[in-house]
């Protein structure tokens, strides 16, 4: 009798297990390069004398979607491989983004552009 009442709780507990699903992970939104990301870059990176304050397109600039992408070095969907992603996350250093006595990004900036480049560094 033991015998029969472990099998048919084992089998109650296989099934119950196998009615399990994973928990859905919400989809993030899209990240906008124009509408979320570059108005984080306008205010902390395009001041007079950084990276396009003056409203040239110079090297260096983060001004265009393209100034981000080359100057930045974004490989979309890889932002740990993004030189942007790698200096606003930097806590110290002389290539920490942007420069003491700038604050630096909040986090939620920060989570931002890892996003953005993660979905794919689009030009939206």
């Amino acid at each position: 009798m033991k015998k029969l009442l472990y099998g048919v709780s084992a089998v109650g507990l296989l099934l119950l297990n196998a009615c399990r699903h994973d928990p859905e992970i919400p989809v993030s939104p899209e990240i906008s390069f124009l509408t979320d990301v570059q108005p984080i870059l306008a205010g902390n990176c395009n001041m007079s004398s950084c990276h396009g304050g003056g409203g040239n397109h110079e090297p260096g600039s983060l001004v265009t979607y393209d100034d981000v992408i080359h100057t930045g070095e974004i490989h979309a969907n890889e932002a740990h491989s993004s030189k942007l992603y790698k200096l606003i996350t930097k806590s110290s250093g002389e290539d920490k983004m942007p420069p003491d006595p700038a604050s630096p990004l909040t986090d939620k900036q920060i989570l931002t552009i890892y996003l953005w480049i993660e979905q794919g560094a689009k030009n939206n």
